[in-house]
């Protein structure tokens, strides 16, 4: 087989769903994140995982203190997980303090615990979710390529898909023609429903019909950037 065969192959199997010779490639990383970004992408239950525990390792003080700069504002109602634009700068620097103090203090108070005998897996329950953890995290291309199309998507923590940016970049490097083309039939792709179909076929014929659903024109400009 060429190369050219061996990519148009691949391209085949991309676009219509065939997705099981992907799973006979592997990653396997050794991951080290916060505890909130673990938890995310432990929802990703197609990976095996191991990680550290602090039943049996005492956790080191390492905290993600976000920069003043990085600290966002809570979303609007309508999207109430998502923390938009940034904060005033008295309100970021007051904010950074905060997390410092926060992570400054329960650790002082897990060390506390720990020396007055209370057990690992009892004096961890003081610690915040910015604490940093490890696992080794071993996923197949497949699946690996269903993370990333969520985890890269504008709507995904910041900090989150910072990491998924970083397991990109690897897998990349790795398998550059598989990752090649699930960015362009993926990640630069799109799924459209029927009378979004319907819509570009109007286009294409010239003949936009009256009756053209105003929603699904604004789910287009919204979704794929379809100038309308």
């Amino acid at each position: 087989k060429t190369h050219r065969e061996d990519r148009a192959l691949i391209r085949h199997l991309m676009r219509l769903g065939h997705t099981s010779p992907f799973e006979m490639l592997e990653l396997k990383l050794h991951i080290k994140a916060t505890i909130f970004e673990a938890r995310q992408i432990v929802r990703h239950r197609t990976a095996s995982w191991n990680e550290v525990s602090a039943r049996y390792s005492e956790m080191p003080a390492e905290f993600w203190i976000p920069d003043e700069g990085d600290i966002r504002a809570q979303g609007s109602s309508a999207n109430k997980q998502e923390g938009v634009g940034g904060l005033s700068e008295e309100a970021a620097d007051r904010a950074h303090w905060l997390f410092e103090r926060s992570a400054k203090e329960s650790y002082a108070l897990y060390q506390e615990l720990l020396a007055s005998g209370v057990a690992r897996e009892q004096a961890r329950a003081v610690l915040p979710v910015g604490l940093y953890t490890e696992w080794y995290w071993k996923i197949d291309a497949n699946n690996l390529m269903k993370f990333l199309a969520l985890r890269l998507d504008g709507h995904a923590q910041k900090e989150t898909r910072d990491l998924a940016d970083a397991i990109y970049a690897i897998a990349l490097d790795l398998w550059p023609v598989v990752m090649g083309e699930f960015k362009s039939c993926v990640l630069d792709g799109a799924k459209l429903t029927g009378s979004q179909l319907d819509v570009i076929r109007s286009f294409i014929r010239q003949d936009w019909p009256e009756s053209t659903p105003t929603a699904d024109i604004l789910e287009l400009r919204h979704q794929q950037g379809v100038q309308v």
